[in-house]
């Protein structure tokens, strides 16, 4: 959604936009919106191994889980051919952990930006504090790698972005300061959610659409019902 909506505005200001995403398709729908939105959307194949292998694969590798999960040589051959095929003024990348794959040789003294979207750190300090044993030595491990990864990437970008205050003043830490830090929080289309805009709608009822597979959202369900719920039942009974 924040990716879709950030390329959507680019539109909007007429800048010409070349995606490259990953996907488990070889070509978009014809009525997809990103037709309409970018100039020319490229492919990769995302990586088909389970997550199991994945994490056994990261024990013996000196890059942290996630940047093992998420690269591909798909996307290392596509992004080197749309590289040496295109000039950009521009190059921005979503998610740190993708953040080393680009050729140096190829993009020199193009500006590149980074939105971060969360800073991984920050996720596995989470894990390493409330989460169970095994997450705790997975999250110290990951915790070390992504130390030094960041420190090795950060240094390639203009700018980064940050959706929260405390997520940018954790990376100003850790890069020069001549990188920008710049928080761009994710945002909600009020158009889009209005009161009475759907038959079916019952009246005192609360929805939470989050993956409860992941701590920090189990943690927000939590604090929400222990913390907000009651707040609103004093009002609404």
């Amino acid at each position: 959604v924040r990716i879709f909506n950030l390329l959507k505005e680019f539109s909007k200001k007429r800048h010409q936009i070349t995606l490259l995403a990953g996907s488990k398709e070889n070509e978009l729908n014809v009525d997809n919106p990103l037709n309409k939105i970018c100039y020319k959307v490229c492919l990769y194949q995302l990586p088909k191994q389970s997550k199991i292998s994945f994490i056994i694969k990261s024990i013996f590798s000196s890059k942290p889980y996630p940047a093992l999960r998420f690269q591909s040589d798909s996307l290392k051959t596509k992004l080197a051919d749309i590289l040496k095929e295109n000039k950009f003024d521009l190059i921005w990348i979503n998610f740190s952990i993708l953040a080393d794959i680009m050729p140096k040789n190829i993009i020199k003294g193009t500006p590149i930006v980074l939105d971060q979207h969360e800073c991984e750190e920050l996720v596995y300090k989470d894990y390493f504090y409330n989460g169970r044993i095994i997450e705790k030595l997975s999250s110290l491990i990951n915790l070390m790698k992504l130390k030094k990864f960041h420190r090795e990437v950060y240094g390639r970008f203009n700018a980064i972005f940050c959706v929260s205050k405390e997520e940018a003043q954790f990376t100003k830490l850790q890069v020069k300061d001549n990188t920008k830090i710049l928080i761009v929080p994710n945002g909600v289309d009020e158009n889009l959610f209005t009161a009475g805009q759907y038959s079916d709608n019952k009246p005192n009822r609360i929805i939470l659409c989050s993956n409860m597979g992941v701590r920090r959202n189990i943690d927000a369900a939590i604090w929400f019902a222990k913390d907000i719920f009651p707040k609103i039942r004093k009002k609404i009974s």
